[in-house]
C-alpha cells in the first residue's frame, strides 16, 4: 500500500521492489495477492480452472505452509480481496489474448482463512484485454493491463500479430463497493 500512495502521490509512471529472499510456494505462481494474514498464489491454466492457494509465512523457518486452496476460472492472471460489513468479498481477473475481453468475476467468501473456506460466484463483469492484477485499497479497487507492455503497444499497425486492441498504460481505478455491488 506504500508503493501505491507514491505513486499517487508523485504521479510517477513507475515503482520499483526490492527482494530479499524468495520462498518456494510448490506451485508455478502466476499472482499474488495478501490479505488478513494469508498470502495467496493463483495457479493460471488455460484451458482448465486454476488454483487459488492461501498460505501462512513461517518466518522462523523461512517458509509457507499451505493453509487452504480453491478453484478459480481458467486463465486467471489477477484477484484482490476486500471487506464490507463483515462480508469477505473476492474478485478474480481473467484473460487470455490481446484482442479477446477480459473478465472479472466476483464472489463471496465463506469461511476465510480456514480450511472449510468457499467460494460462491455472485456476478462477472467484462472489462478490455489484458488484465491482469488488482488491489483493493482504501474503498478503491486499482488494475493494471498486460497490453501497456512495451512489447505490445508500440508495434507498428493494429493489424500486427503483437498487437492489442485497447492498449491500457494507466492504472484503472475504480469504486470497490461499487465492484461488489451485489451485497
Amino acid at each position: 500500500s506504500k508503493q501505491i500512495e507514491k505513486v499517487l502521490a508523485t504521479k510517477s509512471r513507475t515503482v520499483s521492489a526490492v527482494y530479499d529472499y524468495s520462498v518456494d510456494c510448490g506451485c508455478t505462481a502466476s499472482f499474488v495477492t495478501y490479505h488478513d494474514g494469508i498470502i495467496w498464489v493463483g495457479v493460471f491454466n488455460e484451458n482448465e480452472e486454476g488454483e487459488f492457494n492461501g498460505f501462512v509465512f513461517d518466518s522462523e523457518a523461512n517458509e509457507l505452509n499451505k493453509l487452504v486452496s480453491v478453484k478459480i476460472p481458467a486463465k486467471a492472471n489477477g484477484a484482490c480481496f476486500a471487506e464490507f460489513d463483515g462480508e469477505t468479498c473476492l474478485a478474480v481477473n481473467s484473460s487470455y489474448g490481446r484482442k479477446n475481453i477480459s473478465e472479472i468475476w466476483l464472489y463471496s467468501v465463506v469461511d476465510y482463512g480456514t480450511e472449510a473456506m468457499a467460494i460462491t460466484q455472485n456476478d462477472k463483469y467484462i472489462a478490455p484485454p489484458t488484465v491482469q492484477n488488482s488491489c483493493v485499497y482504501d474503498g478503491r479497487v486499482y488494475y493494471i493491463y498486460e497490453s501497456a507492455a512495451t512489447c505490445y503497444s508500440e508495434v507498428e499497425s493494429a493489424f500486427d500479430e503483437k498487437s492489442t486492441t485497447c492498449a491500457i498504460d494507466r492504472i484503472c481505478i475504480g469504486d470497490a463497493e461499487k465492484l461488489f455491488n451485489w451485497r
